[in-house]
């Protein structure tokens, strides 16, 4: 569960549904609610569950977890793009570009996989991070600077079993700045 208040000062919430043993279906739910409680609208998604919704000034609302998706501010999907990586972190700019990030699987040796979308849902360019031993890799959180860099913070393995904090840092148009 996730929850944000979007740009009327109402709460959106995503959920998902899951079955230990595989007998039922993953669907993820979005649902937008009035600041007394009341349900406004709420929308199924057949998925295997969303883990990040972001708001843009626009009224859109975007999702990430095994896919990206976009949703009209009318609570309509606009479109989805099924990832090729699990989503952590989704963010757009003012432009309606879509920025996503996340971790090539659960596992304990795992990659970071950035993106940056089109406002139609297209990929205009991807950037796979290894950390320093081939290990660990996880990915937190996503920021968009002012300046149209593209920040991303987690934690990368630097020995066997041992983590550190990181930052990486892409331009706007994709290219590889500089990681700490």
């Amino acid at each position: 569960v996730r929850m944000i208040p979007d740009n009327s000062g109402n709460l959106l919430m995503i959920s998902h549904t899951y079955s230990y043993y595989g007998y039922f279906p993953t669907y993820t739910t979005v649902s937008r609610y009035s600041p007394s409680g009341s349900i406004l609208n709420s929308l199924t998604i057949d998925s295997t569950g969303s883990r990040d919704i972001f708001v843009a000034s626009s009224g859109h609302i975007y999702l990430t977890g095994d896919r990206t998706i976009k949703i009209n501010p009318a609570f309509s999907v606009e479109w989805e793009v099924i990832n090729n990586f699990y989503g952590a972190s989704v963010k757009s700019d003012n432009s309606g570009n879509v920025f996503v990030t996340g971790n090539t699987s659960y596992s304990y040796v795992s990659n970071i996989v950035t993106q940056k979308l089109s406002a139609s849902g297209q990929v205009m360019w991807s950037q796979n991070y290894d950390g320093p031993v081939n290990g660990e890799d996880v990915v937190t959180d996503m920021l968009l600077t002012p300046n149209g860099s593209v920040l991303i913070g987690g934690t990368t393995e630097i020995n066997t079993g041992n983590l550190d904090m990181f930052l990486i840092r892409y331009s706007s148009t994709g290219g590889f700045m500089n990681s700490n």
